[in-house]
């Protein structure tokens, strides 16, 4: 290869125009035999590739293309593509602490996410499809009426069967990832069953039993409970998430119930904001409230220098064991 059309190739177009030659060289890219007269380029015909990443590095070009095409020149081996899941898709459901008998609510949580996340819990939302009947042909149905009937017919038949396969795959896996995820103990004391939304009903009858208890603990919660400070967005939200817990077991609280224990659990600095609340015919939802009460607090932090102490009730000390005590023997 002449020196000059060597140089022109591997710094490009502005270094040929020093010094005019002639010369002929195959293109990085395959296109054609690139053919240099004077200071004009031109293609002229197909040429072939380089033969190997060596050949392609000596002419010098393709440090210069875009990453792509320098991967069509060299080999698509040099760009590798990561999937979504960088790794075994069943590491997300591995990494769940299996199923003990204390984790029952976290153990539930992560597992219906995990089937959501690998979209696989078609199972768990949807009900098994439902095979459509077979035309019959009726006694004074004509030939011409029962084999439209029949033509209507298999589209629905085929679109049955393509959501019944889906579906009995998704409980198959649903099945073997719920199975898997509980420890051997506990999985031979639950009953077999044929779906994994039944399944997973026979699980939360086992570790439901004590619910009586918890939701009174709840309950108890929810009346005792008073604001000490920490911010009442905080103290709202507790007091409301412990609510929603009592609705999973058929204990469903009113909203507006909620909302007079929350006030009821407030300190004496709010006692003005929720007079003016019973005052008022509107009813508010638990959003607005607790817009409302963080309103209130930045105004009674205000009055008092940005800072407000809240003190909880504490029991009243006995102050007889420090009455005086006469000597013994003295008057």
């Amino acid at each position: 290869m002449p020196a000059s059309t060597y140089r022109e190739l591997r710094e490009g177009p502005s270094a040929s125009a020093e010094a005019p030659c002639q010369g002929t060289a195959a293109s990085p890219l395959g296109g054609g035999a690139l053919t240099r007269k004077g200071n004009a380029r031109t293609a002229r015909g197909p040429a072939t590739a380089p033969q190997s990443p060596r050949a392609t590095a000596r002419l010098g070009g393709h440090r210069r293309l875009p990453r792509l095409v320098r991967a069509a020149a060299v080999g698509w081996s040099s760009i590798r593509e990561e999937p979504i899941w960088a790794g075994n898709p069943m590491s997300f459901i591995s990494a769940i602490e299996p199923l003990n008998g204390g984790n029952y609510g976290s153990w539930r949580e992560k597992v219906e996410m995990g089937l959501a996340l690998l979209d696989l819990d078609l199972a768990l939302i949807e009900a098994c499809p439902i095979e459509p009947k077979d035309p019959v042909r009726g006694d004074k149905e004509s030939e011409d009426d029962f084999n439209k009937r029949v033509l209507d017919h298999g589209p629905k038949r085929m679109k049955y069967d393509l959501d019944r396969a889906k579906w009995d795959s998704s409980n198959r896996k649903c099945l073997m990832v719920i199975k898997s995820s509980i420890l051997e103990a506990i999985r031979g004391a639950i009953p077999q069953c044929d779906t994994a939304s039944e399944y997973l009903k026979k699980v939360e009858s086992q570790f439901t039993g004590s619910s009586k208890a918890y939701a009174s603990t709840l309950i108890r919660k929810l009346v005792t409970t008073k604001y000490t400070g920490g911010g009442v967005r905080d103290h709202i939200l507790r007091m409301s998430h412990m609510s929603s817990k009592l609705k999973s077991m058929e204990m469903e609280l009113p909203e507006q119930f909620v909302i007079h224990l929350i006030f009821a659990s407030l300190p004496k600095e709010f006692e003005t904001f929720a007079v003016n609340y019973n005052a008022q015919p509107e009813k508010w939802a638990i959003e607005k409230m607790i817009a409302m009460c963080v309103q209130e607090e930045e105004r009674i932090k205000g009055q008092s220098g940005d800072s407000v102490n809240y003190l909880s009730p504490t029991k009243k000390r006995n102050f007889r064991s420090f009455q005086s005590s006469k000597p013994q023997g003295k008057p």
